[in-house]
């Protein structure tokens, strides 16, 4: 993604700049554009963000919500609406993610559009969240 602004607070608006690339988890390439001048010589400083250098800390949240919203995200996917129930597994203590997500229940939806639409959820909650330790 290619982000191009005019920075009249530049300090200001770099850090809002920096958080944004933070939480979205990407490389940003910031193009900081001058006041007044042609297009050519208005590109003064040209930099990338690496986002993933110092990820955002996981918000921990307990089995019974992270259920919740996994199933509420499930249901977005396409021909996933009515699937009726996920589970939630709780992993290995040295892994690098302590849970994993399945569709117990697909209702009428097709199993292995379900399966399906479970990996996708997992891998974009995973970002986010971490299972609460006992």
């Amino acid at each position: 993604m290619l982000l191009l602004a005019d920075f009249r607070h530049a300090s200001t608006q770099r850090q809002w700049i920096a958080q944004l690339a933070f939480a979205s988890g990407t490389r940003i390439a910031l193009v900081l554009l001058g006041i007044g001048r042609a297009a050519p010589q208005s590109v003064k400083a040209m930099r990338t963000v690496d986002c993933r250098a110092n990820p955002m800390p996981k918000i921990r949240v307990s089995m019974p919500e992270l259920q919740r919203r996994a199933l509420l995200e499930v249901r977005k996917q396409p021909g996933c609406h009515n699937v009726q129930e996920v589970a939630i597994n709780r992993a290995a203590k040295h892994a690098e993610n302590n849970w994993s997500l399945c569709v117990l229940a697909a209702g009428a939806a097709d199993a292995n559009t379900a399966a399906r639409a479970a990996v996708r959820v997992q891998t974009v909650l995973r970002r986010d969240y971490d299972l609460l330790t006992d």
